[in-house]
């Protein structure tokens, strides 16, 4: 069989379309055959699936995103839209309702974003510090408390 052949012979094989036009003539090299293609068929299989992964990844490269709050997550058979979630995770955590309606979430999709890519430290909000007025003593008070 010349090169061409060959590599005919392979595309046919590894691609399932198997025509027949080329079979082997030895039952050793027929068995040789059928492992070489069962093990080409996963080769084939992954690679195929690790360039659709790169090119999808290309696809959406450099856009921007936007209306992620009616993005649809599935949860077993049920879906929420990412609102939805946002909002049931506020009433959870017992956050007021207005910072839940002021969140905008495609700005906080991006800032996650950041944080996984070490580009932001975190998302946490500094919280004031709160001080029981009672327990300060100011300079100008009467020294009887002393």
């Amino acid at each position: 069989m010349d090169f061409f052949g060959a590599i005919y012979f392979n595309f046919v094989s590894l691609t399932t379309i198997g025509l027949g036009d080329l079979v082997p003539k030895n039952e050793k090299y027929l068995v040789l055959t059928l492992v070489y293609s069962a093990i080409g068929l996963a080769l084939t299989t992954i690679a195929i699936e690790i360039a659709a992964e790169y090119l999808k990844m290309l696809h959406y490269f450099g856009r921007k995103i936007d209306n992620v709050a009616n993005v649809q997550i599935w949860f077993g058979g049920k879906k929420l839209t990412m609102k939805q979630l946002v909002r049931n995770l506020g009433d959870y955590f017992d956050l007021p309702i207005n910072e839940i309606a002021d969140l905008n979430l495609d700005e906080f999709v991006n800032a996650a974003i950041k944080v996984e890519a070490g580009e932001l430290g975190t998302l946490r909000c500094p919280r004031p510090i709160t001080v029981d007025i009672e327990s300060i003593i100011f300079v100008d008070a009467d020294e009887s408390y002393m």
